[in-house]
């Protein structure tokens, strides 16, 4: 792949935008992270990581988007391995932040500039946001009221284990030192896996109340059988894999 488009390598974050059928949702992803970087002096970068779609939606990407550089896979690796291979073509490009999004997002105009008040202590290793739909759908106007009346002036953040990989900023290090995600998880609770793993190699994982948009169940309703089976498993799976080690409980 070739790194000839503008910008690239020269910003410090990336974000990847993992993609499976998405669609018109991750045009309205683009556009919404296209409009967030107008007036910031130093900008982000965003991959289209695609996990074997059989739509055309990728090829109207690489077409019509010329600022986002696209990773296309050969099978579904899901979001675990997606991202994990996301993040190894990042970390070979020496970005500082990961930012891992759905494709069913739309970010606030304030979000990079949120992520980089935030996370100026070394000791953050993983910044996640104020997500409407991260547990439950929710009409998008209840974001664009939100969004419309908070000020950088507002920022505030916590610290929280609990944080959706939906729209979620990693450090590059935390990858470096723990590796990628647990691919056995295939969707869900992947995240909080790799978070408690953040927390206990001693980074610090917070939540700031920057607004983002999720459509929610975007590619899981599709295969609602499927994501189920995924949600019952992994949360067994975490409660026995980490459960001795519950160190925030």
């Amino acid at each position: 792949m070739s790194d000839s488009k503008a910008g690239l390598q020269t910003a410090r974050t990336l974000v990847v935008d993992i993609n499976w059928n998405g669609d018109q949702d991750l045009i309205d992803c683009l556009d919404s992270l296209q409009a967030a970087k107008a007036d910031l002096l130093q900008t982000y970068d965003v991959l289209v990581l695609d996990n074997a779609s059989t739509t055309g939606a990728i090829g109207r990407i690489e077409f019509e988007y010329p600022w986002v550089e696209c990773l296309k896979l050969s099978q579904n690796r899901y979001w675990a391995g997606g991202n994990n291979a996301a993040v190894q073509w990042a970390l070979e490009r020496d970005y500082e932040w990961i930012v891992l999004s759905n494709s069913d997002i739309v970010v606030g105009e304030s979000w990079y500039t949120a992520l980089q008040e935030t996370a100026r202590s070394v000791e953050i290793g993983a910044v996640g946001f104020k997500i409407f739909g991260e547990a439950r759908r929710v009409p998008i106007e209840e974001f664009h009221d939100y969004n419309a009346s908070f000020h950088l002036r507002d920022l505030a953040w916590h610290d929280d284990i609990h944080m959706s990989g939906c729209f979620l900023a990693v450090r590059s290090a935390c990858f470096a030192a723990l590796g990628g995600f647990d691919e056995v998880y295939k969707m869900y609770a992947e995240e909080h896996d790799f978070l408690s793993r953040v927390r206990l190699a001693g980074w610090r994982t917070v939540r700031c109340n920057a607004p983002i948009y999720h459509v929610s169940e975007l590619a899981s309703r599709k295969v609602p059988l499927l994501t189920s089976y995924f949600a019952i498993r992994n949360n067994m799976r975490i409660l026995i894999k980490l459960g001795p080690r519950r160190f925030w409980g």
